[in-house]
């Protein structure tokens, strides 16, 4: 992979952001199948498996407004036993399709929102 696309995985922990680096780069990466699409403009290495906590960072890059509620939220966080499958994320707008995610329209106040580790998590009380 060239050079930018290291930096920029490096900095994302293993996530580049379409903000980081050039479109060009990007499309080179994702052809040869160095890089896989996990949400518009997000991006992962195909080496990093697509886990729960990977796809939360990805949220909040994607929409650092966005906050991950449901199982997936207690998975995250105050329940690291619970299963969970899919990241159900509330968000205030439409957002793209993209597999292992599950969208809610709606907005959970912020008092209610922790921001720890790269996560964006709704509080047990907001979160199922």
């Amino acid at each position: 992979m060239n050079n930018p696309i290291m930096r920029a995985l490096s900095r994302g922990d293993g996530l580049v952001s379409s903000a980081w680096v050039s479109q060009g780069a990007l499309s080179r990466a994702v052809g040869s199948g160095r890089l896989v699409r996990v949400l518009p403009g997000i991006y992962r290495a195909a080496e990093v498996a697509p886990s729960l906590r990977l796809r939360g960072r990805a949220l909040a890059l994607y929409d650092p407004n966005a906050v991950i509620v449901g199982r997936a939220a207690a998975a995250l966080s105050w329940y690291p036993g619970i299963q969970a499958n899919l990241l159900d994320a509330a968000r205030a707008g439409d957002a793209a399709r993209a597999p292992g995610y599950r969208w809610t329209r709606t907005q959970v106040p912020p008092r209610h929102v922790t921001r720890a580790g790269g996560l964006v998590l709704a509080d047990p009380a907001h979160a199922i």
